[in-house]
């Protein structure tokens, strides 16, 4: 099992820092959308008098979707940080 892990991690590693930048962009894209969705599409049924509005969730939705842009942000900078020294180095 160690073994595997170690190959993994060496291939991830191993990448061309292009293919690095667009693998860290397109997870970056992934948890943006993730979060945009989840505000998008989970909103409370308003029928019946007694439930929650969407009024009361709404700074939930947002504290969420703004903690999934936070993660999406650092895994960008994270991407093109090691899109610039990989590309620094390999000069």
């Amino acid at each position: 099992m160690a073994r595997r892990n170690k190959d993994l991690l060496t291939l991830l590693l191993n990448k061309p820092p292009a293919e690095a930048l667009v693998s860290g962009v397109l997870l970056a894209i992934a948890i943006w959308a993730s979060g945009f969705f989840f505000q998008l599409f989970v909103s409370p049924d308003e029928s019946s008098p007694d439930t929650i509005t969407a009024e009361t969730l709404q700074p939930m939705f947002e504290l969420i979707r703004g903690f999934l842009n936070m993660v999406a942000g650092f895994i960008l900078f994270a991407a093109v940080i090691q899109y610039l020294v990989r590309g620094a180095l390999l000069k």
